[in-house]
């Protein structure tokens, strides 16, 4: 966030309360200083829900908005060859914009081992979309089902992760059969497949395998009560561009979502400095945008020396009150100095996504 310089109306309302509460402070020379001090990212959080049967880990990635109760989920890739998917969530996740209004988790692939070896099937030579809990049936061949439903760690890792999380909407990316799934989630909500089919440039069909598609993901998550699977599948070449800018853009629109800046997801933050003979009082409050209750982490500098660690979890009632926020995101710290001109720094770490951790300065004199 910006040096508390100019303030908009909202931060001068917490800028007047702090200085009635503080006393007078000293003219301060406030320098604009956003230090990147971490990679730009829409990601808050990653997640290890399991492990392929080689022992390859399979990651979640956690993007949005995680104040909204419902999550949402895009699954790029069950079968290991069909890789168009997995482009575009790694679009999403290395992304230079944010996501905005839908609480959404990303799994690239829920295959690592086949998405290595280039096979439709695990490396048990299961399909895992003839795995799951609905109507399995024993497959032999390409479509091989397993020894059972959920005999595989990657379809138990998913099944676990989507019966935890009970998305609103499931979206998982397939290829060649170039369209949206009319049957399982397809039929249940039609509004969401039609947003899908619209946003992704697909046309509606119904996939029905030979006639009903046994052990599938979308099939099982539909009818567990818990929420809507749909499949969307890409032709054999989509092309990169596509991939990363209409299917990236429009997977997340179907769900609900928009995009926003990175930027605004960094730590908010003000610094005031009270200085006093042999001393300089450093204190302010910060909160960030994505974890409201969690307590911003503080580094403080004095002459571009580090100077301590520490969070910002102190009693701060004014800023609770103006930004409607829970928990205590005050901090304090006493540094000593000579006498003369000195620069304090604060850097407050970033905790979820954003531009990185920015740094605050002020430069006053602190008296003999």
């Amino acid at each position: 966030m910006p040096v508390f310089s100019r303030p908009s109306r909202r931060l001068g309302a917490v800028a007047t309360v702090v200085a009635s509460l503080a006393g007078a402070l000293v003219a301060l020379t406030v320098s604009p200083a956003p230090a990147a001090a971490a990679t730009p990212t829409p990601v808050l959080e990653t997640k290890i829900i399991g492990y392929s049967v080689q022992h390859r880990a399979i990651r979640a990635y956690h993007l949005g908005n995680p104040n909204i109760a419902r999550p949402v989920v895009l699954i790029g890739e069950m079968h290991g060859d069909e890789k168009a998917g997995v482009k575009v969530a790694v679009a999403l996740i290395h992304g230079t914009v944010s996501v905005e209004n839908i609480n959404l988790w990303i799994i690239p692939t829920m295959n690592p081992d086949g998405y290595a070896a280039n096979t439709r099937q695990n490396a048990h030579k299961v399909d895992l979309n003839r795995n799951f809990p609905y109507y399995w049936t024993h497959l032999t061949g390409q479509y091989y089902s397993g020894t059972g439903p959920l005999s595989e760690p990657e379809s138990r890792a998913v099944y676990d992760f989507l019966r935890t999380l009970r998305p609103r909407y499931v979206t998982s990316l397939h290829q060649p059969l170039y369209g949206v799934d009319t049957t399982d989630g397809g039929q249940k909500d039609p509004g969401f497949r039609d947003r899908l089919a619209a946003d992704l440039h697909l046309p509606l069909k119904a996939f029905r395998c030979w006639s009903f598609c046994d052990g599938s993901m979308a099939g099982w998550y539909t009818r567990s009560g818990y929420g809507v699977a749909i499949t969307a599948e890409f032709g054999w070449t989509p092309s990169t561009t596509y991939l990363t800018t209409t299917a990236r853009r429009g997977v997340v629109l179907a769900m609900g979502g928009t995009f926003g800046s990175l930027a605004a997801h960094n730590p908010r933050s003000a610094v005031y400095v009270s200085p006093s003979a042999g001393s300089a009082r450093v204190r302010g409050w910060s909160w960030d945008t994505d974890r409201r209750a969690a307590h911003v982490v503080v580094d403080y500098y004095r002459d571009a020396a580090l100077v301590r660690r520490s969070t910002a979890a102190a009693p701060y009632a004014p800023v609770n009150s103006v930004f409607g926020i829970p928990g205590d995101h005050g901090y304090s710290l006493t540094i000593p100095a000579t006498a003369g001109r000195h620069t304090f720094c604060l850097v407050f770490h970033n905790i979820g996504s954003g531009t990185g951790s920015p740094k605050q300065c002020v430069t006053t004199t602190v008296p003999a």
